[in-house]
């Protein structure tokens, strides 16, 4: 969660809040397109800490991680949340490329 909140917030500068997009943002966000080309292929494991817009930021990343992967984290331990946390979202990733594709 600090990570996301410090990327989101860096990220909400960047745009200046309500902008078009900064560089910094552009950099971070996933594109299937870019990554099948060759570039930006980070942003499939990055993509997962930006939430530039600041209710997706509150509601979404904030609160939704701290309803949904605090119980989780009790029930599995940290180790096996942060492997399902990834999996899934570098697999959303990768499933939105093969469609892309």
């Amino acid at each position: 969660m600090v990570i996301t909140g410090v990327v989101s917030v860096l990220g909400m500068i960047d745009i200046g809040l309500f902008g078009t997009g900064g560089h910094f943002v552009r950099q971070l966000t996933f594109s299937p397109s870019q990554v099948l080309d060759g570039r930006k292929l980070w942003t499939p494991f990055i993509y997962l800490f930006l939430a530039p817009d600041p209710i997706v930021l509150a509601l979404h990343e904030i609160f939704g991680l701290w309803m949904f992967a605090a119980p989780l984290e009790r029930s599995w331990g940290q180790r096996r949340l942060l492997t399902y946390f990834f999996a899934t979202g570098t697999g959303a990733a990768l499933l939105a490329m093969l469609l892309e594709w």
